[in-house]
């Protein structure tokens, strides 16, 4: 499949934010079209955030401990299928529009 967008998120201990994360700027994404890869960086999740992240429609890469920010998403970039690379914080919501 070619993707328009691999939007990557990096997370550190904020699995329930991501989760929102992912379903306000999925819902606009699938409104408008765009073919989306998703991917959620774990820096770090302890059993029950994995859990979490098992759940979601999304691919999670196991960063094998904190890389930090920078690291995650270089380590999502190198991943990643798309030529365009969306940025996400795990604590940003996108409201449709």
């Amino acid at each position: 499949m070619t993707f328009d967008v691999a939007v990557i998120l990096v997370h550190y201990h904020a699995a329930d934010l991501a989760k929102e994360a992912v379903a306000a700027l999925r819902e606009d994404v699938q409104r408008h079209g765009i073919a989306a890869e998703w991917l959620l960086v774990d820096n770090g999740s302890d059993e029950a955030e994995r859990a979490l992240l098992a759940s979601l429609p999304i691919s999670v890469l196991d960063a094998g401990g904190n890389r930090g920010y920078a690291g995650g998403v270089n380590f999502g970039a190198a991943h990643a299928h798309a030529d365009t690379l969306l940025l996400l914080n795990p604590d940003v919501l996108v409201f449709p529009g």
